[in-house]
């Protein structure tokens, strides 16, 4: 049987909303998964497209289904092909809601986190700066008052360097200017210490300044797909640069003797409050729909649904003459037909 214009308008017209259909789940697809799986691709992609194929794999079949309805009604593969779409429709649907959930739900809460983290960071480098500062001061105060003593002939050379914790350098340079004026020497030991307290910070965070701003960027503009890896990137480094950061200023600022007792305590980092710890909800799609399941998903659900089936509602259903009685059956309600000649 030829088809007609009718038949090849209305295919195109469904082939064409098929197509729109699916783009629209591959994106919701792809962006679920991505946000879901953190950011992994490998991850990501072959969930989405393995959704993907298997609804227009079913979708396909059921179209064709009903544009083929045979008299006897549906085919059996039909009804079986109804409950297996069912159930990816609700995978890919759980999916779909947690990209809603991320990008209109979640969204300014995400970013509040993330910039909450990067002041942490700052305050974390801030408190070190300022730790480590004070303690040269403290140290440089210390010297002064030593060397005053020293000039004074009110103690030793190696009490000196001994109790006020003179560098055997500067001592050493004291000795050979009879104790005059050694500024200069001092000055020099204190900027070589800011040099190591300040190596520490760069090894850990490189350029700061282009660390803070990369992460701002990409938060502030909500860059999708380098969210997630910053997000990670300032969970774990808001606990390693503290630690590490703290360990470096209490080992460089304890005083030890020569027998090894600690005979002043180093310099401390200020703990964070919890609030620059807090982790986002973007990998955790159940807990964001418990936390923004309502009416609005019921609506997004049936119109998601509505473009997946649109084509399905488009397909024209092919009818069927009534079944045409056989001439057996015609010739004999003939033969019962009297025909009377007046």
């Amino acid at each position: 049987m030829a088809t007609t214009q009718k038949e090849k308008r209305a295919q195109s017209t469904v082939q064409i909303a098929q197509m729109v259909s699916l783009l629209i789940l591959l994106v919701g697809l792809f962006l679920g998964s991505f946000y879901w799986f953190e950011g992994n691709l490998f991850l990501a992609i072959p969930v989405a497209v393995i959704v993907l194929i298997a609804v227009y794999y079913i979708l396909n079949h059921l179209i064709g289904a009903r544009m083929e309805r045979k008299r006897s009604g549906p085919q059996v593969q039909a009804v079986l092909l109804w409950p297996l779409y069912t159930v990816i429709s609700i995978m890919a649907m759980f999916i779909i809601l947690h990209m809603i959930n991320v990008e209109v739900y979640e969204k300014k809460e995400i970013q509040a986190i993330g910039l909450k983290k990067i002041e942490g960071v700052e305050k974390i480098r801030k408190n070190y700066e300022q730790s480590y500062n004070s303690y040269l001061n403290s140290w440089r105060a210390k010297m002064d008052e030593g060397i005053n003593a020293y000039n004074k002939k009110q103690i030793t050379l190696s009490e000196l360097i001994e109790k006020f914790e003179v560098p055997p350098f500067v001592g050493q340079e004291i000795l050979n200017n009879g104790g005059g004026n050694v500024d200069q020497v001092i000055d020099q030991a204190i900027l070589q210490l800011k040099a190591i307290f300040h190596a520490k910070d760069t090894l850990i965070f490189g350029d700061a300044e282009q660390y803070v701003n990369g992460h701002l960027e990409v938060i502030e503009s909500w860059d999708r797909f380098k969210l997630n890896s910053t997000m990670t990137s300032l969970d774990t480094d808001i606990d390693r640069c503290y630690s590490e950061l703290a360990a470096f200023l209490l080992e460089k600022t304890t005083r030890k003797d020569l027998e090894g007792n600690v005979t002043r305590e180093g310099k401390n980092l200020i703990e964070l409050g919890e609030e620059y710890r807090v982790s986002t909800l973007i990998g955790a799609p159940m807990k964001l729909l418990q936390k923004h399941f309502g009416a609005i998903h019921l609506i997004f659900i049936l119109i998601i649904q509505g473009l997946i089936l649109l084509p399905y509602f488009m397909a024209p259903k092919r009818t069927f003459n009534k079944r045409k009685k056989k001439s057996s059956e015609v010739d004999r309600k003939d033969d019962d037909e009297v025909i009377v000649i007046d």
